[in-house]
């Protein structure tokens, strides 16, 4: 009984140290696209940082046309023309 209490014991330990050494995922990016027309991966219409979308970023499209056009491109959550008259184009071979 001992024995199994102990590995139990260093178990633990090992399993405390490893969540210790990996991060948790981190809060996405708020990213909001800049009213032009252009493909989703044209990274200069991102306005808050510049880059395109990754998984686990919060993307708004307000105005604007975004195309979609390759397959893969990622974002956790997209919200289309919550105040202005965004649109969404998932062209043939395109995914999102």
């Amino acid at each position: 009984m001992k024995l199994i209490s102990q590995r139990l014991g260093r178990t633990g330990c090992v399993l405390f140290a490893l969540s210790l050494a990996c991060p948790a995922p981190g809060v996405g990016a708020l990213l909001t696209w800049d009213g032009s027309t252009g493909n989703w991966d044209t990274d200069a219409s991102w306005l808050t940082n510049g880059t395109e979308p990754v998984p686990g970023d919060f993307v708004t499209i307000d105005t604007g046309t975004v195309n979609v056009t390759m397959l893969g491109e990622t974002a956790q959550q997209v919200s289309v023309g919550d105040t202005g008259t965004g649109t969404l184009d998932i062209s043939a071979g395109g995914t999102l």
